[in-house]
């Protein structure tokens, strides 16, 4: 077929491929068309901060020019904005810093479109519909707010003493007992920069901004969205009316299209190009549009159906007709050619139509790619349509910038509810996608392009359903076949290619179903959902940016009733080379995702260059949150461009910030009308070019032209005191000497010592004026810092001691300066930094050649045989140690002077010094031998006390072991020396110590003269060593004895000890106890029971039990306490409160112990009748019955007033009658008492309070008894006469004590009807409570005798007949009120009884009535189920019920 329109449109490419081009839309419109926009800037002042930028920031990234841009001629034109459109208005901030962010990621083209479509808005402008204003949803990443705080631990004014070691705790030297783990010292002072807080990427406080920038068209949508006026003036011009928009397009030109069915035609400059359609036509509104892709011709779908083709050149009539079958339409072209179209309706139909003439006759090809027609489905639905032939979306491959072999396979992509159908593949929808999601869908493509790199994308689609999306890339896979040719026969190799995918990841969103996707640029998707438009980076398959967003306000084309709950957004928001134009019902906008220099720009624009600093430090480090749209992917590339625009950045912001521009723009003016304060602003240029600079690693700029700028204006003292938390935290290694002596000089002047100190020993030496720092250190006695600064600390330190022992000799010891003493010590500490191979303060490393010239040096000095000159050679001085002017100096000088000083802390560096391995060169002048043989000589000398002679013997003895083959020259004879005087020394604070000390050594050296050793080592008291050897020789008693002697153990461990030193040896000895075992025991008792009495009667009753009635003596009459816990202990129950002289709970027995003798266990009731009366009773049931013999029992009972035990035991023994005759005895002997008391003139109610609980106690027991023998119902018992006896006895004492009571008293009912004073009321109470043991007593008898064997009536008439006649009426009125009281209480107990069984009637009844629930569903008595489900057979079928099982069982067991 012929088509005169069909043309090759290899010169014209896919153009949405331009990734790099930022899009800010500014308050301001675009400069006039004759005006050069790339000109050179004109000449600005100092302080214009703006146009500064634009001179440096805009030319120096020209190979970033788009490689994916269109080279369409015709095009070009229409892309230069004259201006027309908008007034023009001078404001070079804000315009000229647009040009320099912007113009180094545009091409020639790009720039011209966004050029092109700048105009004036004002500040209400939307952004996209609905969603004004949008500010930035994800905050960026906050880090903790820098600080800056003295060292830990340090106090304003006394620098010196936080870095002294006036003395080594015992768990801090290593001479002590206690080993620290670290190897190295401890050091007050740390260079650690991770302590403190970091000074990264401190992005929090940033204001939040834009993601998105837009504008509207103001010309475009003058024209489209008329007033009636225009439109009524229009008409009667006779101009046809254009409609209301309904459906947009805007790839290179804007096109709009109406529901008149016309096309409005405009080109980026908003002016408008043609008309197409006219509303004669009658086709129904615009459904559908799409421009070709070299911008010449234009696909219009009406709603009757109808497609339209027209050529831009001539649009008065349409080029091609075709028509189709639905009113709902998309159309896209087909690449290649100006009359290949493919389009869609609302049933599934899907159409490639070839529109073209032939011999000047229209001829229309339409290819039906999907879908069947009305007529071809023989039961068409009507309603709803089927889902399967749905299409949701459709769209060809489009051409890209660089060729591709997927070009010539013309691919064309269907996405149904489904499947995605592609020609030559199709991808089926996930099974987790369901419900109405499905019948949500979208999909775009994008073709291969050329990049940053040389190298061609792969074309790439990404389609949806619902809220999940899907990116596959597409490639061509050739495979070779064999072929034979027809017409000769031969078979050949031929290469045959195919379509395959490749999927490259999922993403789904939380903001329900995606309504719409298209591509950005070639690394970021616009994903459209009905609450939010997401920007997508397609590689990290990650949400970047996210904007509130609202449909209502778009101009959709007619919807399907079905579609009504969501936004159609397909046809009102379109992008193109990175922008997002949208046709809302009142205007045409157009938006950018904003780039990383638009960002930076946004900031630039309102003045606030510190955060356009830290913003571009946060893309230079990659922790920019969001969007990084416009930068390299290669993080070097990326920190070259950045880094540059930084340094660009600071030295504008530093030239604006000192302008004279500042005083007058009222930028920073005083709230109160001061005027303007810039220290806020001086202060955080100062921190923000640090932080900078630091991310740099180049810090020329800070320290050559920023402080030039501070120092020029006088105001040098903030750029000071910004940069010093940088300097601490060694962030800034390296600082100019001017600087540092600025600011040390700053601290002296303020008296600030300690500051002084810190920044000296915290800086690098290189970056110190040495000559201020010494003058200073002396000048304050900084020793720490001086020790830092100077090649000499041992010099300067050791004149310091020789200073401290001078004045000792004249002074008194208090009076001496504290601070002097606290600087001398830190001798030790440096020595143990040096010696270690570290740096002093900081503990840092250093370099191995340098370490080791620092260690020779200082070895070669402290060691050397006598005084030495300082500093060497010609000039210096010696060094002396001598306390005299004048005096002798002594051989090893300098190590003499440091043992003297403080000998445990000299052998702590010295311990450390050891551990390193510098000491084992065999070349070295010192040595680990040799140190020590110096040692004993100096301590030789007799001139040092016995600790510190005790302390080197101790340095010694724990690294002869360590060192063994660097110390085996060390004689025997040395070792015995060292080790005898480790035992000799009487100093028990060391002993611990010493006696660790002498472990170490024995590890090498065997000693001679053993048992002297021996004798040596008990009277130090090392148990530990003796153990071991005393075990090892089986010498049980010595073994014992240390156990016992040694203080140092815990009480529990000791017994611990003993108990298994005594099963060994007993093991050892045949199961016999050695008697020398024995004999150490019994020696030891007075301390083991000073231990622990419970303990130890354990222990003798385990293993000892001769010994119970030696330790019973051994304890004493006068220690009965401790007597009673001994015994009880060993008899008694157990109880929680075994413990209560202070040993451990003891270990769990069975019953009491069988091996104490009788006269023991008398003690023992008599003990417990003296100390726990109320518990004799639970102790003698605990022990057997033939334990103690009965009288004995009886006997200490009765001495002590225990009488209820006594009551207890006759009645255990077989005699209740003689039990309950010694109950009425004693009850009458307690009346008795009672009433005595009462009879005085005054008593005491605790004594009133002891008697009755007796009785109580007492009249229980007798309970007890008389209950007990009446449920066995034993006919040797008399049950009447013991009820009889009990009963008589208590009526007997409440008549004794009413009878010498006032009537009053007798007769109240309660202790409030008393109007006398407390006598009377304890008097009441005392009678209450004998009133209520006889009626618990008749509680007790009714409620358990049996009317056959105990008659009640002939009880209680016995009772009353035994009263005597001589006092009747009061005896009767008593028993009146007792019948009465125990009536009342079995009136009380009846009306509770009648109360509680008509509740539960009730509830019973209640429950009945709704039924019983059955537990489990089964049968209690045979477990079978009690519901059974069954299929019951129905005219349908399937139907279940339920059957009732009925169960005999509960019948058959009652």
């Amino acid at each position: 077929m012929l088509d005169e329109h069909d043309e090759a449109l290899n010169g014209t490419s896919y153009d949405d491929s331009d990734d790099d081009e930022p899009f800010v839309y500014s308050e301001e419109p675009a400069p006039e068309k004759e005006s050069n926009v790339d000109a050179e800037p004109a000449r600005h002042e100092v302080g214009d901060y703006a146009t500064q930028l634009s001179d440096l920031l805009g030319s120096d990234n020209e190979e970033e020019k788009d490689d994916n841009e269109d080279d369409d001629g015709d095009d070009d034109e229409g892309f230069v904005y004259s201006g027309a459109d908008a007034d023009q208005e001078t404001f070079n901030y804000d315009g000229r810093m647009r040009d320099v962010m912007g113009s180094e990621h545009d091409s020639e083209e790009a720039k011209e479109v966004e050029t092109s479509l700048l105009v004036e808005e004002d500040d209400d402008d939307e952004v996209l519909p609905d969603a004004a204003d949008v500010q930035v949803e994800t905050p960026l990443p906050a880090t903790p707010t820098r600080t800056w705080s003295p060292l830990p631990g340090s106090t304003p004014g006394t620098p010196s003493k936080l870095l002294a070691r006036p003395f080594l705790h015992p768990h801090v030297s290593r001479l002590r007992s206690f080993i620290p783990q670290s190897p190295s010292s401890t050091s007050l002072v740390t260079g650690n920069s991770a302590a403190s807080v970091s000074q990264l990427s401190s992005l929090s406080h940033l204001p939040q901004k834009k993601y998105f920038a837009g504008v509207p068209l103001r010309s475009i949508s003058q024209h489209i969205f008329a007033s009636a006026a225009h439109k009524k003036a229009a008409a009667l011009l006779g101009s046809e009316a254009i409609g209301t928009p309904t459906v947009l397009a805007a790839n290179g030109l804007i096109c709009v299209g109406s529901d008149l069915g016309r096309v409005c035609v405009y080109d980026f400059k908003q002016n408008l190009k043609c008309i197409c359609g006219s509303t004669s036509d009658d086709l129904g509104s615009v459904t559908a549009l799409a421009l070709s892709h070299d911008h010449t011709f234009i696909a219009v779908g009406h709603a009757t159906g109808h497609i339209r083709l027209y050529d831009l050149k001539n649009p008065g009539s349409p080029a091609a007709r075709c028509p189709s079958y639905n009113a709902k339409h998309r159309l896209l072209w087909s690449k290649g050619r100006h009359t290949a179209i493919v389009s869609a309706d609302e049933h599934g139909l899907a159409f490639y139509h070839s529109l073209g003439k032939v011999l000047f006759v229209e001829a229309t090809d339409i290819l039906r790619i999907l879908g069947k027609y009305p007529i071809d489905d023989p039961h068409p639905t009507v309603g709803k349509r089927k889902s399967r032939y749905t299409v949701l979306s459709l769209g060809p491959l489009p051409l890209g910038t660089t060729p591709h072999p997927t070009d010539t396979y013309n691919l064309v992509a269907l996405l149904t509810p489904t499947k995605l159908v592609v020609t030559w593949f199709k991808c089926s929808r996930s099974d987790t996608i369901k419900g109405s999601e499905k019948n949500v869908g979208t999909l775009a493509w994008f073709p291969s392009v050329t990049g940053t790199s040389t190298q061609a994308s792969t074309p790439a689609l990404v389609y949806s359903w619902g809220s999940h999306l899907h990116v596959i890339r597409v490639t061509e896979t050739k495979a070779v076949q064999s072929l034979k040719t027809t017409r000769t026969g031969k078979a050949h190799d031929v290469q045959i290619g195919t379509i395959t995918y490749t999927s490259v990841g999922s993403w789904s969103t939380e903001n329900g179903p995606i309504l719409n996707i298209q591509w950005l640029n070639v690394n970021q998707l616009l994903v459209i959902t009905p609450s939010h438009i997401e920007a997508l980076d397609v590689n990290s398959l990650k949400s970047v940016e996210k904007v509130s967003f609202d449909g209502a306000g778009l101009a959709c084309p007619p919807r399907v009733e079905e579609e009504q709950q969501r936004p159609n957004v397909t046809h009102s928001i379109r992008t193109y080379k990175g922008k997002i134009f949208v046709l809302s019902q009142t205007a045409i906008q157009v938006g950018t995702l904003l780039t990383w220099a638009d960002r930076i720009l946004s900031f630039v624009q309102e003045g606030d260059f510190l955060n356009a600093i830290e913003l571009t430090r946060s893309y230079y480090l990659g922790t920019a949150p969001g969007n990084t749209n416009g930068l390299p992917d290669d993080v070097d590339t990326r920190k070259d461009v950045v880094g540059k625009k930084m340094r660009d950045l600071m030295v504008a912001s530093a030239t604006y910030a000192f302008s004279e521009d500042r005083m007058t723009d009222g930028t920073h003016n005083t709230p109160d009308g001061r005027g303007v304060d810039r220290t806020s602003l001086f202060e955080e240029l100062v921190s923000t070019c640090c932080r900078a600079c630091v991310a740099l690693d180049d810090t020329d700029f800070l320290f050559e032209d920023l402080f030039q700028y501070y120092d020029d204006n006088g105001i040098s003292s903030i750029f000071i005191r910004q940069l010093e938390p940088f300097l601490m935290d060694h962030e800034i290694p390296y600082v100019p000497p001017r600087i540092t002596k600025r600011l040390i000089g700053l601290h002296d002047d303020e008296g600030k010592v300690d500051l002084i100190e810190r920044v000296i020993w915290h800086v690098d030496p290189l970056c110190l004026d040495i000559d201020q720092a010494i003058t200073l250190c002396q000048l304050y006695g900084l020793y720490d810092a001086l020790i830092y600064t100077t090649v000499a600390p041992i010099v300067t330190l050791l004149g310091l001691i020789r200073s401290i022992f001078r004045a000792r000799r004249t002074e008194d010891e208090e009076e001496i300066a504290e601070d002097l003493i606290l600087n001398a010590y830190k001798i030790y500490a440096y020595l143990s930094s040096v010696l270690a191979g570290l740096e002093y303060p900081s503990e840092q490393v250093l370099d191995a050649d340098e370490a080791a010239m620092a260690k020779k040096t200082v070895y070669t000095f402290l060691f050397f045989g006598r005084s030495s000159l300082w500093p060497a050679g010609e000039g210096g001085k010696l060094v002396l140690t001598a306390d005299e002017d004048g005096g002798m100096e002594p051989t090893y000088p300098y190590a003499r002077q440091l043992l003297r000083f403080d000998a445990e802390s000299f052998l702590h560096s010295l311990d450390i010094a050891f551990e390193d391995t510098y000491l084992n060169g065999q070349t070295q002048s010192v040595s680990r031998s040799l140190i020590i043989r110096i040692l004993l000589e100096i301590i030789s000398s007799g001139d040092f006390s016995t600790e510190d002679v005790t302390f080197v013997n101790i340095f010694i003895a724990r690294n002869v072991p360590k060192y063994p083959q660097f110390l085996q020259d060390i004689p025997p004879s040395t070792l015995h020396n060292i080790l005898t005087s480790l035992a000799e020394d009487p100093d028990i604070d060391t002993r611990d110590d010493r006696q660790l000390a002498a472990e170490f050594l024995l590890s090498v050296y065997n000693p001679h003269e053993s048992e002297r050793i021996i004798t040596l080592f008990q009277a130090a008291g090392f148990y530990r060593i003796l153990r071991t050897w005393h075990r090892q020789e089986r010498r049980w008693a010595p073994l014992l004895s240390t156990y016992i002697d040694d203080s140092t153990l815990a009480q529990s461990e000791v017994f611990d000890h003993l108990d298994e030193v005594l099963k060994t040896s007993t093991q050892a000895n045949h199961g016999h106890l050695p008697p020398e075992l024995i004999q150490v025991i019994s020696d030891a008792l007075p301390h083991l029971l000073n231990l622990g009495v419970e303990h130890t009667a354990a222990l003798i009753d385990k293993h000892v039990i001769d010994l119970h009635q030696f330790a019973f003596e051994t304890i004493g009459e006068e220690q009965e306490e401790k007597r009673f816990a001994y015994l009880r202990h060993l008899l008694g129950p157990p109880s929680i409160h075994d413990s209560e002289y202070g040993a451990t709970p003891r270990p769990p027995k069975q019953g009491p112990s069988p091996n104490l003798p009788p006269y023991l266990r008398q003690c023992y009731v008599t003990l417990y009748c003296k100390y726990k009366p109320l518990e004799v009773i639970s102790a003698l049931k605990y022990l057997p019955s033939d334990s103690i013999p009965l009288p004995e029992v009886l006997h200490a009972c009765e001495e002590h007033g225990v009488y209820d035990a006594i009551v207890w035991a006759i009645d255990r023994d077989g005699q209740p009658v003689e039990a309950l005759r010694k109950l009425d005895g004693f009850e009458k002997k307690l009346t008795l008492q009672l009433v005595e008391v009462f009879s005085a003139s005054f008593f005491s109610s605790s004594e009133v309070g002891h008697i009755v609980e007796s009785l109580e106690t007492l009249v229980r027991v007798g309970v007890d008894v008389c209950t007990q023998r009446s449920r066995e119902m034993s006919a040797e018992v008399p049950l009447e006469d013991i009820w009889f006896q009990l009963l008589s006895s208590q009526i007997n004492s409440v008549q004794s004590v009413s009878a010498c009571c006032s009537p009053g008293i007798v007769t109240a009912d309660s202790a409030a009807t008393l109007q006398g004073d407390d006598t009377q009321v304890s008097t009441w109470e005392t009678l209450s409570s004998l009133r209520t043991l006889i009626r618990d007593t008749f509680s007790a008898l009714v409620s358990i005798t049996s009317t056959r064997v105990v008659s009640f009536p002939r009880l209680f008439t016995r009772l009353v007949d035994s009263v005597p006649r001589s006092s009747s009426e009061t005896q009767y009125a008593e028993f009146r009120t007792i019948l009465t009281g125990m009536l009342e209480s079995y009136r009380s107990d009846g009306d509770m009884l009648v109360i509680t069984k008509s509740l539960a009637i009730e509830e019973v009844t209640k429950e009945r009535n709704r039924g019983w629930a059955l537990p489990r569903g089964a049968c209690s008595i045979c477990r079978s189920p009690l519901l059974v489900v069954q299929p019951k057979n129905s005219g349908r079928g399937g139907a279940v019920t339920p059957q009732i099982v009925v169960s005999r069982c509960l019948a058959s067991s009652a």
